[in-house]
């Protein structure tokens, strides 16, 4: 498997869809999204390596 720097991301979405399924009680729903500002001031969602590097 290729950390492209996204698992923390996919871990805490992915927690959280077997929180939901299982059926627990909760108050709010959290997400996560890894993203980089690069120098050119643009928003990268889901950068890959290289562009976390830049």
């Amino acid at each position: 498997m290729i950390d492209n720097e996204s698992i923390m991301a996919a871990a805490i979405n992915t927690t959280m869809i077997a929180l939901i399924d299982a059926g627990i009680p909760m108050k709010d729903l959290v997400v996560a999204v890894s993203c980089v500002i690069n120098k050119d001031d643009q928003l990268l969602l889901n950068p890959t390596a290289q562009e976390w590097k830049m």
